[in-house]
């Protein structure tokens, strides 16, 4: 990690998914045990392998969770759920609209998500400190019933997602309107996020600071070329800011 020469910054952002937030458990066994509450068995490790290609596949068709096609995230995410069932060949029957339904509304609240451990003692030094913060990632519009449930939202002064906006990263369009909402130039944010093509390159091309996340369980290689920390509590203590 190479900080020492980064100028401080006046306001952090965050990517969420992989960066402050994880699924609990797993897609796959979320989608399981909605299924047996209904008597309906199914494998979690087979939903699990189908549901990350059909995600890959409706993301790749109907980008930012159907914005580009014209239809709502909602119709988007029960699409992804009867193909992720049925693809597992997990015949829902009558109860196919009702689960999807379901989940769709579980995914909204906290029972679905974990925090990292880091996020708050960080996101609570920040704000002791004087820290402006903002979250900027690829996520419906569920993001802030998603933080709130989870006591997060609290924190943020700027809550940026992309269906909601209506672009995606690793577009810098997001990036620009976090500078835009914020009043502040690019050279006073500093971005901290899990992916280098979705957060890293892009907030670096409109000018802000960055940081690379690698957490353990992250599939990002390690990039020679970024600026990489392994815990959010790497920031305070390395005084990226001003107050």
């Amino acid at each position: 990690i190479v900080m020492s020469s980064m100028n401080v910054a006046r306001l952090i952002s965050l990517d969420v998914l992989g960066t402050c937030l994880k699924v609990r458990g797993s897609v796959g066994e979320i989608y399981a045990e909605a299924a047996a509450s209904l008597g309906i068995k199914s494998d979690t490790d087979q939903l699990n392998r189908v549901f990350k290609n059909v995600y890959s596949e409706m993301i790749t068709q109907h980008p930012n969770f159907g914005a580009a096609s014209g239809i709502s995230s909602h119709m988007w995410w029960n699409e992804t759920i009867h193909k992720t069932f049925q693809q597992s060949d997990v015949d829902l029957g009558r109860h196919r609209d009702s689960l999807s339904e379901s989940l769709y509304k579980d995914f909204a609240t906290s029972k679905c998500w974990e925090v990292y451990h880091d996020v708050v003692p960080f996101l609570e030094s920040a704000n002791q400190l004087g820290i402006s913060l903002a979250v900027v990632s690829n996520i419906d519009e569920r993001l802030g019933s998603i933080l709130d449930s989870l006591g997060l939202l609290k924190y943020f002064a700027f809550v940026l997602g992309s269906r909601s906006l209506n672009c995606m990263k690793p577009s810098p369009l997001l990036f620009q309107l976090l500078m835009q909402k914020s009043g502040l130039n690019a050279k006073d944010i500093l971005h901290v996020g899990n992916s280098k093509e979705d957060d890293y390159l892009p907030a670096k091309l409109v000018g802000m600071k960055a940081l690379l996340l690698l957490r353990d369980d992250t599939k990002e290689e390690p990039a020679l070329d970024c600026d990489v920390i392994y815990s959010l509590t790497q920031i305070i203590s390395s005084k990226l800011f001003k107050i």
